[in-house]
């Protein structure tokens, strides 16, 4: 009985020791002005827990993610023993901080994920429990770095058959990007949404797909500072709702690519127009 015991309590101790080395390290964020932070929101593809692509381990160092337990510690993504990559449920995340971090070697991205599987727009609407929580890990991070986008993916929830109101998702979505913006206190940061997986389309229970993404793609023109992303030609797991790794990587770089248009375009003079 001892001796079973004991062995019970060594398969503990390796067990427990195993966990904590799959811990992320606790990580300092850098100078305020160098910690670039960005807000992502929306369902399940954006909580996807990923972890980093091979190819931008490069730049791990300079990536960051809120702790996603709590909102308050910062986690880097890399094992500094193995020089592994840890998972996080950031979804198409990482590869938006990677093209973000290469882009500009001064500075440091900072992710902040409060997507929530399932969850359908009315959940980040202002007063509903997503929102709230969005708003509140925003306040507590806004000392240490500068806010400098909100990435969002979410609909298929909304794109259900059993939606009474698919035909409003635009509209409501329109105020809901106000919402936080104002709330914040800060200069209106760029939103850049995504579409829906086009393939979901042709599942028989998600028969708003089309009216949803048309929604999302009318967004640029509803709301100031804002973009869409395509999702034509990303891959999914099996036919199911959600992008395959590569794809939600792939997904990111899109994101990036827009983010960093959108930007630009904000920066570059207007043209003068002659009557």
């Amino acid at each position: 009985m001892k001796i079973r015991l004991l062995v019970m309590l060594m398969v503990a101790a390796c067990t427990a020791t195993a966990h904590a080395a799959d811990v992320p390290p606790d990580a300092k964020p850098p100078a305020k002005e160098k910690f670039h932070l960005f807000l992502l929101m929306g369902q399940s593809n954006m909580s996807a827990l990923v972890k980093l692509d091979k190819k931008d381990i490069a730049v791990a160092g300079r990536i960051l993610v809120m702790d996603p337990k709590d909102g308050k510690i910062w986690k880097g993504v890399i094992d500094p023993k193995t020089n592994a990559p840890f998972a996080f449920p950031v979804g198409p995340g990482f590869g938006f901080a990677a093209e973000m971090a290469r882009k500009d070697p001064a500075i440091t991205i900072g992710l902040i994920p409060v997507a929530s599987g399932g969850s359908p727009l009315s959940s980040w609407e202002k007063g509903a429990g997503n929102y709230k929580r969005a708003v509140e890990w925003l306040a507590n991070v806004r000392k240490q770095g500068v806010l400098k986008g909100i990435l969002w993916h979410q609909g298929e929830t909304d794109a259900y058959r059993n939606n009474p109101k698919p035909h409003s998702y635009g509209k409501r979505l329109a105020k809901m990007i106000g919402d936080p913006r104002t709330e914040i206190k800060a200069p209106k940061p760029p939103f850049v949404v995504g579409e829906i997986g086009h393939w979901v389309a042709r599942k028989r229970s998600f028969r708003f797909v089309p009216i949803i993404n048309a929604a999302l793609n009318g967004i640029p023109k509803a709301v100031a500072n804002t973009a869409c992303v395509s999702s034509a030609g990303l891959g999914h797991f099996g036919g199911n709702l959600h992008f395959n790794e590569a794809s939600s990587h792939e997904f990111g770089r899109r994101y990036a690519k827009t983010y960093v248009k959108l930007v630009e375009e904000a920066k570059a003079p207007k043209k003068k127009t002659t009557e």
